[in-house]
């Protein structure tokens, strides 16, 4: 377990006193494991990548773009998805088979999630002839 202030590591028969490092009280509430943390900077990073190069990717000439754009969108959409999936189950405390669940509850749904954003990033990068 590590203190909340210093990041150090804090014995479990510590949680009612200081922590010996930096000082801080620490109650048992305050004391947080490594493993249910979330990098939310990574999860929207994979969250939000595929879409913008899904969009980048539009943008280029339209003869050329729907192929890649589509497999940009799908591959990236797909992995994007089972990436954040794994972080979002990753913060569960269970082990075994609770945290397989977990993950393809949470996968289905950020793939989901990613797909869409990467259809709405595809339509705005879009090249549309103009009105005469």
């Amino acid at each position: 377990m590590n203190c909340p202030h210093c990041k150090q590591e804090v014995q479990e028969s510590q949680a009612g006193g200081a922590c010996p490092h930096c000082g801080l009280r620490l109650s048992p509430e305050e004391i947080v494991t490594e493993s249910n943390r979330v990098d939310w900077r990574l999860f929207f990073a994979l969250l939000f990548l595929p879409p913008i190069v899904t969009m980048l990717s539009a943008m280029i000439d339209p003869k050329v773009s729907w192929d890649i754009s589509f497999v940009i969108a799908i591959v990236g959409g797909v992995g994007g998805g089972i990436a954040c999936g794994f972080i979002l189950s990753n913060y569960r405390q269970e082990d075994g088979f609770m945290k397989f669940l977990a993950w393809l509850f949470f996968s289905a749904l950020m793939i989901i999630v990613c797909l869409t954003l990467c259809t709405i990033a595809c339509n705005i990068g879009a090249k549309r002839p103009s009105l005469p």
